[in-house]
């Protein structure tokens, strides 16, 4: 719905599904991963969906990030894409697109820091 209502320029419902289906998959988390922690109950399945968190959070903070830059509140966009190389730093693409923004604001410095992260990664 977020990527949706962005495309049809509603940023602002993009913006609030965003931030509901953030909300919603750190919620879904510590049950995944308490499952997989009880012994003889886990199975493919529960790997399965713990396995689409990473993806599905990054996802999130795509779109959040995305949309605030697209409500021209680049702040806001910079800290989301923060959290994201926060919360996976691991990930080249969490790195690309805070450096995205950070070029956008004018902070060149960051922004082939923020790169050279990614480059280091790849």
């Amino acid at each position: 719905k977020a990527e949706l209502s962005a495309a049809n320029g509603d940023l602002e419902s993009a913006k609030s599904f965003a931030t509901k289906a953030g909300s919603m998959v750190d919620s879904a988390k510590p049950l995944l991963d308490a499952n997989l922690l009880v012994e003889g109950t886990n199975n493919d399945d529960d790997k399965k969906y713990a396995a689409q968190y990473v993806p599905l959070r990054l996802t999130c903070h795509r779109i959040l990030g995305s949309v605030f830059a697209g409500m021209k509140d680049f702040d806001a966009s910079e800290k989301e894409f923060r959290k994201a190389t926060e919360n996976f730093p691991q990930i080249p693409g969490a790195w690309e697109m805070l450096a995205r923004v950070l070029e956008i604001q004018g902070k060149a410095s960051e922004a082939i820091e923020a790169r050279s992260k990614r480059q280091g990664l790849l």
